[in-house]
């Protein structure tokens, strides 16, 4: 049985999965602004490489992703629903990765 090596976008959706993870435990303010702005940087990497490829749900959900994160404008969310959102960006990211043919 052949294995797989994971390519540049499934490490890269793994990588903003596990910073998305590590938001559940406390971590120091500049911790959430690092992970802010890697996960803008991967969401829009992900957002260019779905529409190249054609597939516009997937590139207008991580353009969403990305301006969601950015760390220049910041939404005020609340502790509780950054939690919610991290964890669910996570799980997403990780199922992407998962079934990437």
């Amino acid at each position: 049985m052949k294995s797989k090596k994971p390519g540049a976008t499934q490490n890269l959706q793994i990588a903003g999965a596990i910073l998305l993870l590590l938001c559940i435990f406390p971590m120091p303010y500049g911790f959430f602004t690092i992970v802010r702005l890697a996960m803008t940087i991967i969401s829009g990497y992900l957002a260019y490489n779905y529409f190249s490829q054609n597939k516009k749900e997937l590139a207008i959900t991580f353009s969403i992703v990305a301006t969601l994160f950015q760390p220049f404008i910041k939404f005020a969310l609340g502790r509780e629903v950054w939690l919610v959102v991290d964890v669910i960006i996570a799980i997403f990211l990780l199922i992407l990765a998962i079934r990437k043919k």
